[in-house]
């Protein structure tokens, strides 16, 4: 498939993938903003019928595109697939063998890190661990169709008066295709409002 020209050039993979799969007339292609691999492209015909089009790129077979999934929009304009990814921030207590091992190795080290476990239980694990005097703020989860997001950022905080949140452990109930973390710089947090035990 990587010496197919074709397949470099995501529009012609989704027109292809839709005049074999979906419907013989196309009337529209779509890319989604804020996505890239995964991308997500909108396909409509003349009839009202719009799907959404789930593409990976593959790097390591020349940059071809193939499609992954699709997904039929209904009249709200939201898949009428289930595809949020569950997920909670969990103590290490509360994890099972071998992720409360690793992670317990990784949180000893008192330092920043982000790291990731994809075990055989079909869930996804990440950690994120802070400098000593600073502490995790989760700003933004968004997980859905084997896709992560996180956004946080590391704040230093007066750790006697106010405690510290050294890590974030976070556990998604499926596997990851794709995980993306931002950390933005860290920031000073004061607050002289009188101490409230």
């Amino acid at each position: 498939m990587s010496q197919e020209d074709w397949r470099k050039d995501y529009t012609e993979v989704v027109k292809r993938y839709a005049e074999k799969n979906l419907f013989s007339e196309i009337s529209f292609i779509n890319s989604l903003d804020g996505f890239y691999n995964p991308k997500y492209v909108l396909v409509g015909n003349d009839n009202g019928l719009v799907y959404r089009v789930q593409l990976v790129k593959h790097y390591n077979y020349g940059g071809i595109w193939t499609v992954r999934d699709h997904a039929e929009i209904n009249e709200a304009n939201s898949a009428t697939q289930n595809e949020i990814i569950e997920y909670a921030i969990i103590d290490i207590e509360e994890a099972e063998e071998p992720i409360s091992s690793w992670a317990q190795e990784i949180i000893t080290k008192d330092k920043a890190a982000e790291e990731y476990f994809i075990g055989d239980s079909s869930k996804t694990y990440i950690l994120l661990t802070s400098d000593p005097g600073e502490s995790i703020e989760v700003m933004e989860i968004k997980a859905a169709d084997s896709s992560i997001s996180i956004q946080y950022a590391n704040t230093i905080v007066d750790e006697e008066m106010y405690g510290r949140q050294p890590y974030v452990l976070i556990q998604f109930d499926s596997l990851a295709m794709d995980i993306i973390i931002r950390k933005y710089a860290s920031r000073t947090t004061k607050d002289i409002r009188p101490f409230m035990p």
